[in-house]
């Protein structure tokens, strides 16, 4: 089907299933004309926003609000238009940006101090404007192994080339994973011809210029060609992790890419490959016993037993060190030959610097039609390039599924984009999701557990750092306005001030006084439930109280407590229970979303707990006499968002 008008074609792709021509076929309609759609219902937006907003898209307190939008965006326009330093406030803002502008390609570039759209208004302030972090990116592309590949040249790919890929990620994932210790690597195929890679941990996001360099350096074994032979970083004596991949790449040499590029019956390849020999005596002998020989396999294996046989002969005949020497350089020439046709040729500059841009998982491209899907590294050896899903494929398949895709929400689910989203998470983001919540939960912990400042005439306030930034000119002004103050009491006052600032809950302050007095009390590592002796050593004197003041944080109220209470003894007069989120008493009654939901009396709500706290039940005592109403409130807090974000 030749292509159509463009009137034709934009009367032809409606948004609505139910406007679809039961038979309208996509796959020969121009790529441009099939984005609306393919952004409209296809592309998955809710899940490159969970990866990309790295846990600040939720309410836990700890959140950075404003991380998302400090995120630059690239696209590539109709007519190859490029328009840099694009930034969304959420995943729905980049969804209707899509759908609105119908970008051809859409590159993700690095986290800025600020945010990319408004980069200007920061100009000569003091600020600048540079990036924060971004993901360690690796690019590989096939038509770095022109002069490997017999079954095609440029922009061509097949199953018979995709083993030089395949080989390339499984080094890549084994060197990253086992020398680095990164966890979270997401592997995508770029569409036409090549692989992307993105190292996601949180250490890596933070590399500079120069440790990505050096990274990059690392995997750097091939380092072009000189007269026909490759440059290869390898000595005599192998690096262990040049060890583990020369063990990988022999087998996919030996298995894959020697018999599926005929290398050894193509008369160039097979001279480009004697060159590695290193002197003509065994080239010559090689030469004389493939005759009569035809195979690739058969003509390798004749290959290394010549090699074998001269390296025996060199042991033999020269002094012990010079004769291992020599025997060592000459079996180096197969190893050679194996990494300089297999070993990853990576596109060096992509990956040193932090502001470089890449294309995003689930692009189209725009030449082939292909999505950019992500890979299982586990099963890239079976990755087939020649049946990844098309835009016009996925629109067809919508089309004939119209009634299945119009149930719910999500229309990609009718369709094979399903497997490709389905790879994303499985191997990739619910790893990355439960350590960034993890995380979230630690730095809770931590705000918890930190030290805090005292200030004679106000409660100090614990806030996050997305709150302060929200209004730095309200903040400025009124701290500016305040009485002349320590350098500890002016911090005190900016948090304060941001709080007022940020409205009613639920602020860090509420969790962070809630998980103290939790931890405090409920929390105690006491081994038992029981009342112990109001003289026990557990509780802390007044003195010790004066020596350690405890801040108190606050819920929104218009009142300052009094800064100072006394710390720890309070609630030790009655031994723990719920270390952890547990029951030592009753072990099915924990504190967790799933039990508070079948067990308390009300449903799961900040209300109820707020009622059990006050009046208790059963083993547990009721505490309106011990707490007063805030740290009753932000105890129930606290408790809630536990439950809630499944923290404990």
């Amino acid at each position: 089907m030749s292509q159509q008008p463009v009137a034709e074609v934009k009367a032809e792709v409606k948004l609505e299933p139910a406007a679809q021509p039961a038979d309208a076929d996509f796959t020969n309609v121009g790529v441009q004309f099939l984005m609306a759609p393919y952004y409209s219902r296809l592309f998955p937006h809710q899940e490159v926003y969970k990866w990309l907003a790295y846990g600040n898209d939720g309410k836990h307190p700890m959140v950075d609000a404003s991380f998302f939008q400090h995120r630059e965006f690239c696209f590539t326009l109709d007519g190859d238009i490029f328009v840099r330093y694009q930034s969304f406030k959420d995943g729905l803002e980049l969804a209707a940006a899509l759908k609105d502008r119908c970008p051809s390609k859409i590159d993700i570039g690095p986290v800025y101090n600020v945010e990319p759209q408004r980069r200007a208004a920061y100009q000569g302030s003091g600020q600048g404007f540079c990036p924060l972090e971004r993901e360690l990116v690796f690019d590989i592309d096939l038509t770095d192994y022109d002069d490997v590949r017999t079954c095609g040249k440029d922009g061509h790919i097949c199953i018979k080339c995709w083993p030089l890929m395949a080989a390339a990620i499984k080094i890549l994932d084994a060197g990253l994973r086992q020398d680095f210790g990164f966890q979270h690597i997401l592997f995508v195929f770029s569409g036409r011809r090549g692989v992307h890679c993105w190292v996601c941990d949180e250490r890596a996001r933070k590399l500079t210029d120069e440790q990505r360099s050096a990274i990059a350096s690392y995997f750097a074994v091939y380092k072009g060609q000189e007269r026909g032979v490759a440059k290869l970083a390898l000595g005599l004596d192998d690096h262990p992790a040049l060890a583990r991949a020369y063990a990988l790449l022999k087998g996919a040499f030996e298995d894959r890419i020697l018999p599926e590029q005929g290398l050894l019956e193509d008369e160039a390849q097979r001279k480009a490959i004697l060159a590695y020999l290193p002197n003509d005596a065994i080239r010559n002998a090689v030469e004389r016993r493939w005759d009569g020989v035809i195979s690739s396999a058969d003509r390798w294996e004749a290959l290394q037993d010549e090699v074998e046989t001269e390296a025996q002969a060199l042991e033999a005949n020269r002094k012990s060190s010079e004769g291992a020497r020599a025997a060592k350089a000459m079996r180096k020439a197969v190893k050679d030959i194996v990494c300089a046709y297999t070993y990853p040729r990576l596109d060096m500059e992509v990956s040193k610097k932090m502001n470089h841009l890449l294309k995003a998982p689930f692009c189209v491209h725009p030449k082939t039609g292909k999505v950019c899907v992500p890979i299982d590294p586990e099963a890239a050896w079976e990755f087939d390039p020649e049946t990844v899903c098309t835009v016009g494929g996925l629109l067809n398949q919508l089309n004939s599924n119209s009634a299945a895709a119009a149930q719910g929400e999500e229309p990609w689910r009718a369709t094979d984009m399903s497997q490709a989203v389905e790879t994303f998470r499985a191997c990739f983001l619910d790893a990355l999701q439960a350590e960034v919540k993890e995380g979230l939960a630690e730095k809770s912990r931590q705000a918890a557990a930190a030290p805090t400042l005292a200030c004679s005439n106000m409660a100090a306030v614990v806030a996050p750092p997305a709150v302060v930034a929200q209004k730095p000119q309200v903040v400025a002004s009124t701290i500016t306005a305040m009485p002349r103050l320590t350098k500890a009491a002016t911090f005190v006052a900016a948090g304060t001030v941001a709080i007022l600032l940020s409205g009613p809950p639920a602020l860090a302050a509420d969790l962070v006084l809630g998980e103290e007095v939790f931890n405090n009390n409920c929390g105690s590592r006491n081994a038992h439930c029981m009342p112990c002796d109001s003289s026990s050593a557990l509780h802390t004197s007044s003195n010790e109280a004066v020596a350690r003041p405890r801040i108190r944080t606050l819920l929104w109220q218009p009142n300052l407590h009094a800064a100072t209470r006394q710390p720890r003894s309070l609630w030790h007069r009655e031994a723990a229970c719920h270390m952890g989120g547990n029951n030592s008493v009753q072990n099915e009654k924990t504190l967790r979303k799933s039990a508070l939901e079948q067990y308390l009396a009300g449903g799961f709500n900040q209300d109820a707990i707020v009622y059990q706290v006050e009046n208790g039940k059963n083993a547990m005592p009721a505490w309106a006499d011990r707490l007063d109403e805030d740290e009753i409130q932000a105890v129930a807090a606290f408790v809630f968002s536990q439950a809630s974000g499944d923290l404990w």
